[in-house]
């Protein structure tokens, strides 16, 4: 140690911008080495922390580094470019661009819109800025899938924990050592199954990567405890930290992501192996060949279906393993079944509505980073400065996120109206007006945008939303179109102050909009909102940020310039319009607007006949998924490779195909492009959507197996319906799927659940209720004891809860007005 110099220029690579290519600019000095501090830095770890005892410190090696400057390895292959475009292609959000065949979503929502002529408005409506904010962003490699087993076999670690070899001490002591496994991951256990540190020969991952935060070699995930501590609970702890040094590590931060979203991947997949559409499919995944997905490869670049039906099997186990693994696409499609489980329930979602909230500047969230900002008696001129707050929200992506999740929960709770409790099971939901009425749920997905920030779309449902055709048959009444525009002229705005464009264009800007704590009369006030969204809410079209071709013609992916009206309206097919007078002013909702002071979107969703486009547009882009740099069939013909060169020949096909499952699943996960605020929700448990229910799946393969087993004259009429083949097909799925069981996890612990049965085994005070109810209305819980009883027991000092004290049966409690206990059947 340390590492030698040369290793630098495979690390870091270090770009300029500035207008002319003569000038030299400092380097930043988070990239300044100094050798004495690294010297002291390693004399320290040898002498304190045992993992790295047996290091060797190489003075050769310590010359090559500078006394007190930047590496040579570094200056030597920074690059200077004037292209100042790249600035605005830094700040772009994940949204994904429309293919050349999107064109018709365009045609459908503005038909009348031709945005190769027309006009792209003042480049003064928007102030872009020319500075490049701190992002953090991660490629998560889950299980280093895409690197082949030639390039990389084992532990880069070692080299600095392994015995020295006073023979060794050189420049090719320094090299990949060749093996058959990556770092282990998981905790390190001894001979008589204690878990420990590991040693300075195979240390704890956490604590031999990342000595500054452990800088003892104590402590760490998964070591040994009194009371065992799950890596995913540690994670959370080590976040919330009070000093900040584990959140502020963003390659902890990662790091830890990864393996969480890794060991998410292996649950899931113990799962997928005990379904029977795996038992299924076993057999034809155990044939595939790299070159059996190299082909599907081409035939997925030319969009075409894979013609392997082994390639398609994998294809769909790989996609049912995803969908359970949180940041995942297939996870985020699973929405989908929600968002028409809700329809069922509520009719059609009404508004859709985009909330960005501005963390950069917004005093809440420099409190969270511990900026010492009293925000009762807030000063806009006292505190730290626009350049400061930006560096301490970009270096803090823990508070970034919290601020971000406080603000979307408010923002549902005080606008809205509308909050969410959810304790062991029980979830309840309370109501009140809000802005827009009473909301009976919300589906909303979170992404990140190109500087890493969070932001959300929400589909909200109002309580008394009409189906399509109830509505398309209000809307021919001149009566109810009438209240709808007065409901968008009060709701959804689009007019600042009722000034034209060149007005709006010449009106002053707020400065630093996020930052201040207005007093409560200026909410209301016209003035005051006028120039609030002057600041926020005017678009300003940019090649690199929104500009994209779509048929050889420029269109904003924003769809600005919008339309413009002198009234709000709406007409008898459903299509709508606000007041607009000036075509690059964004939605907004007045209320909103003055609370998060920060740009948003907002539209109404009328589901009649004639905006059906518009509606699965906007659903689809709530769910959408995000893009990846290469296609998965070309990256599972590397993995598949992988996988059968490190197979022994004595793993029987179950195993093998379980590792190959989750390898690929792993590899897919890797794919994927995470901010380091997307990476700290995940690991906080706070996901990334909202949703105000509670969603039940019911599998209708056990009801169906249950019923044809006790009424058989329903398997035969429905064989008399079917073709020969699909007969044949339902003789092979009759005898696999016999049981109604599911293995689910239940926190850490796998539990077999059995719907039907529970279905059956409902108390008497139950009886009457169908199925569907049970399923959405009820949730188990342990059986209390009585009251009395518990007393009798008790003793000084004893410390159990109601629930610690509960025997082993269960009861099934009700939010509906039945009961609020009902015991299972005892038979049951």
């Amino acid at each position: 140690m340390p590492p030698p110099a040369g290793i630098l220029s495979a690390l870091i690579s270090v770009t300029f911008i500035q207008p002319n290519k003569k000038l030299q600019y400092p380097f930043p000095n988070s990239l300044l080495v100094q050798r004495r501090v690294v010297f002291e830095a390693l004399t320290w770890l040898q002498c304190y922390n045992p993992l790295w005892a047996n290091i060797y410190i190489d003075e050769g090696r310590l010359q090559q580094l500078p006394e007190n400057g930047v590496p040579e390895e570094i200056t030597l292959t920074a690059r200077i470019s004037n292209d100042f475009d790249v600035l605005a292609q830094e700040q772009s959000g994940y949204v994904p661009e429309p293919s050349d065949n999107d064109d018709t979503v365009f045609n459908d929502l503005y038909p009348n819109v031709d945005a190769s002529t027309a006009d792209q408005g003042s480049t003064d409506g928007e102030v872009v800025s020319e500075d490049i904010n701190l992002q953090s962003h991660g490629v998560v490699d889950a299980n280093g899938n895409e690197i082949i087993d030639e390039d990389l076999r084992d532990h880069a670690l070692v080299n600095g924990t392994l015995p020295p070899d006073p023979a060794s001490f050189s420049e090719e002591r320094f090299k990949v050592k060749r093996g058959s496994r990556f770092v282990s991951e998981y905790g390190r256990k001894s001979d008589d199954g204690l878990r420990t540190d590991g040693g300075p020969s195979n240390p704890n991952h956490l604590l031999g990567a990342f000595p500054v935060l452990f800088p003892f070699g104590i402590g760490g995930f998964e070591t040994s405890r009194r009371v065992n501590v799950p890596y995913k609970v540690h994670a959370r702890w080590a976040l919330m930290y009070a000093d900040r040094r584990f959140h502020q590590d963003l390659h902890f931060v990662f790091q830890v992501f990864g393996v969480v979203q890794k060991r998410n991947i292996c649950r899931s997949s113990v799962l997928q192996m005990s379904s029977t559409s795996y038992h299924r499919h076993q057999p034809l995944i155990s044939t595939l060949k790299p070159k059996d997905l190299l082909l599907a490869s081409k035939q997925e670049k030319r969009k075409t279906p894979f013609t392997n039906p082994a390639v398609q099997a994998l294809r769909t186990e790989l996609t049912a393993v995803r969908s359970k693994v949180p940041g995942t696409d297939e996870s985020r499609r699973t929405l989908w079944s929600k968002i028409w489980s809700t329809n069922v329930m509520f009719n059609p979602p009404n508004l859709w509505i985009t909330v960005n909230p501005n963390d950069t500047h917004d005093p809440i969230a420099q409190v969270i980073t511990g900026e010492n900002i009293d925000l009762d008696h807030f000063l806009a001129h006292v505190g730290p400065t626009a350049a400061v707050r930006a560096k301490t929200i970009a270096a803090d992506p823990y508070a970034s996120t919290k601020f971000f999740h406080l603000i979307a929960e408010c923002t549902l709770k005080a606008l809205l109206g509308i909050s969410v409790q959810s304790s062991r099971g029980h979830h309840v939901i309370s109501r009140e007006k809000g802005i827009f009425g009473t909301v009976n749920a919300y589906i909303g997905t979170i992404e990140a945008q190109g500087r890493g920030s969070l932001h959300m779309h929400v589909l909200i449902w109002l309580k008394g939303s009409l189906t399509a055709s109830e509505m398309d048959t209000a809307l021919q009444s001149e009566e109810f179109r009438l209240h709808v525009s007065t409901f968008i002229a009060q709701n959804i705005v689009a007019d600042i102050g009722g000034l034209s464009a060149s007005d709006i264009l010449a009106a002053p800007e707020l400065k630093d909009p996020s930052y201040s704590r207005p007093p409560k009369t200026d909410y209301l006030d016209p003035a005051h909102i006028a120039t609030l969204a002057r600041t926020v809410q005017v678009h300003t079209c940019h090649d690199l940020r929104c500009l994209i071709k779509v048929n050889n013609r420029k269109v904003c992916k924003r769809r600005a310039p919008f339309p413009r009206s002198e009234e709000a309206w709406i007409d008898e097919k459903g299509e709508w319009g606000p007041r607009r007078l000036y075509g690059y002013v964004n939605n907004f909702n007045p209320p909103l607007l003055v609370i998060t002071r920060s740009n948003h979107d907002i539209k109404l969703i009328t589901n009649a006949f004639g905006t059906n486009n518009l509606t699965w547009y906007l659903t689809t882009y709530t769910t959408k998924k995000q893009g990846n740099s290469s296609n998965a069939s070309a990256v599972l013909a590397k993995t598949i490779a992988f996988h059968k060169h490190t197979t022994s020949v004595s793993d029987d096909n179950r195993s093998v195909n379980k590792r190959l499952l989750q390898r690929c699943a792993n590899t897919l996960g890797r794919l994927q492009e995470f901010s380091a605020q997307e990476a700290v929700g995940y690991v906080m448990g706070w996901g990334d959507r909202l949703v105000s229910h509670h969603y039940s799946p019911i599998y209708l393969n056990g009801i169906r197996t249950v019923l044809f087993c006790s009424f058989p004259c329903l398997r035969h009429r429905q064989t008399s319906l079917e073709s020969p083949a699909e007969v044949e097909n339902s003789g092979s799925r009759s005898s696999e799927d016999t049981s109604t069981i599911r293995l689910e996890f239940h926190g850490d612990v796998l539990k077999p659940k059995d719907q039907v049965q529970e279905y059956v085994d409902r108390g008497l005070p139950m009886q009457c209720i169908n199925m569907f109810d049970f399923f959405v209305n009820t949730y188990d819980t342990k059986k209390r004891k009585p009251r009395s009883e518990k007393q009798n027991g008790a003793t000084i000092g004893d410390s159990q809860t109601a629930e610690d004290e509960g025997d082993e049966s269960s009861e099934v409690q009700s939010s509906m007005e039945y009961t609020s206990h009902v015991d299972y059947l005892e038979e049951s």
